[in-house]
């Protein structure tokens, strides 16, 4: 991929917890774009492993355009994400998981559909899972621009998620109003798109521009996991009710939905244990 010399007018940010083995991947992803972005900010959300801050400095000082904070106290991805959003600068805010990756082509596109289209102000991609000896396959991989874009509906998204993308496919503007919700640690994302959503226009690039490399939760179906997620997405339809976003039947049908869902899960996740354990006897 050829890189663009001249600097977007785009702020990257990045938290990090504990995560010296993966967070270098992540910014490498981030420094390796073929549009560079004005500035990547990472917000260490007080790390207990020292490494962590060790390797943190040792990338500040080998690439240019990185700014580190180092909080005081564990509060979470949300207002990690918030506090590195209170100092950018960048014209957009693009948000990167300290366990993903982007593809080389990922703010060049997403940079350049917002510069032509000044009404979006929210801007999705799709993510994949890969395996690590597959990484270098994604990176290699040419993104044509001849894909779908789908206008994101806000009361759709209550229901069906439009993307398992996740905040690492989100470009936004700087100019939103709206913040991700303080403290909180699960489905505090999923709020804040529906916060802008019902508010600002917002579209669906039908192209994978980032990469896992797990599921975003449930891994190997923990219950207990799933549980914590669901309870977030249940809290993220009250909020919405009580300061007026949607309508108590919506909050209604939201709810009834999401629990569905839930317990299909489960019972889905609850099969394919069971299924294993028997065909390995």
């Amino acid at each position: 991929m050829n890189k663009i010399e001249k600097c977007a007018d785009i702020s990257v940010i990045i938290p990090t917890y504990n995560s010296e083995k993966t967070i270098e991947r992540a910014v490498n992803s981030a420094f390796n774009q073929t549009i560079m972005p004005l500035e990547i900010i990472i917000v260490d959300d007080c790390s207990t492993h020292i490494k962590n801050k060790e390797l943190l400095l040792k990338l500040k000082e080998k690439l240019k355009n990185i700014k580190i904070i180092f909080l005081n106290k564990n509060s979470g991805p949300a207002t990690a994400r918030n506090t590195a959003w209170d100092i950018a600068s960048g014209k957009y805010i693009a948000f990167l998981d300290s366990d993903d990756v982007w593809h080389p082509q990922k703010l060049e596109i997403q940079y350049k559909y917002m510069e032509n289209h000044n009404d979006i102000f929210f801007l999705w991609h799709h993510k994949k899972i890969i395996k690590n000896n597959n990484l270098n396959e994604f990176y290699k991989q040419r993104i044509e621009h001849d894909y779908n874009v789908v206008k994101l509906n806000p009361y759709k998204l209550l229901f069906k998620h439009y993307t398992s993308g996740g905040t690492p496919s989100v470009m936004l503007r700087n100019c939103i109003k709206y913040r991700f919700e303080k403290n909180k640690k699960y489905s505090e994302d999923y709020l804040l798109w529906l916060e802008i959503l019902f508010n600002y226009k917002g579209m669906l690039l039908n192209t994978i521009l980032s990469a896992s490399f797990k599921a975003d939760y449930g891994e190997g179906g923990l219950s207990n996991d799933l549980w914590k997620h669901e309870k977030g997405e249940l809290e993220t339809f009250k909020i919405l009710y009580k300061r007026g976003i949607i309508s108590y039947l919506f909050y209604v049908c939201a709810s009834m939905f999401s629990l569905l869902k839930f317990i299909r899960r489960i019972l889905i996740s609850k099969y394919i244990y069971i299924k294993n354990n028997c065909s390995g006897e």
